[in-house]
């Protein structure tokens, strides 16, 4: 029972997140746009204003998934789309946003990649080391340490 609540509360922190990235992709577009038309307006005033609100939401999403994942590369893939998200407000120009805009989406697929990835197995995947289905025969996954070699009798080798 306890895997399965895990699993649910993976998914949906993890689409906490990317939500929260999307409205923050969002605030920044409008923030941007609108410093393009009329920098010093109050309508330009409150689109990076919303835009930092939106930011701090993305920034307690990141802490959630950082909290409930033990998966490092999991960790930095939400780092990283949060990071490169980050980048779209200083983008000098449309042509600047967009290129800003499709690099902060890669980064998104690439978590969406791992996260699904850890959902749909329902454990996370631990970097650096195998599953015990593919270390050690059926029924061994616990012989030996981390890193140990299982005896050829065991093994076959």
């Amino acid at each position: 029972m306890f895997r399965r609540e895990l699993r649910t509360e993976r998914r949906s922190v993890y689409s906490a997140f990317l939500t929260a990235l999307a409205e923050w992709r969002r605030g920044l577009f409008d923030w941007c746009n609108r410093r393009w038309e009329d920098p010093d307006s109050d309508v330009t005033f409150q689109a990076r204003v919303e835009a930092y609100r939106l930011r701090g939401l993305a920034q307690a999403a990141l802490s959630e998934v950082e909290l409930l994942t033990r998966d490092s590369d999991l960790a930095a893939a939400a780092r990283s789309a949060q990071d490169l998200t980050a980048l779209i407000r200083r983008a000098d120009d449309s042509a600047d946003l967009g290129a800003k805009d499709a690099a902060a989406k890669t980064a998104v697929r690439h978590f969406i990649t791992l996260a699904s990835a850890e959902v749909q197995a329902g454990q996370p995947r631990v970097p650096g080391r195998r599953p015990p289905s593919e270390s050690a025969p059926r029924g061994m996954a616990d012989a030996g340490g981390p890193g140990e070699r299982l005896p050829s009798v065991i093994t076959g080798e």
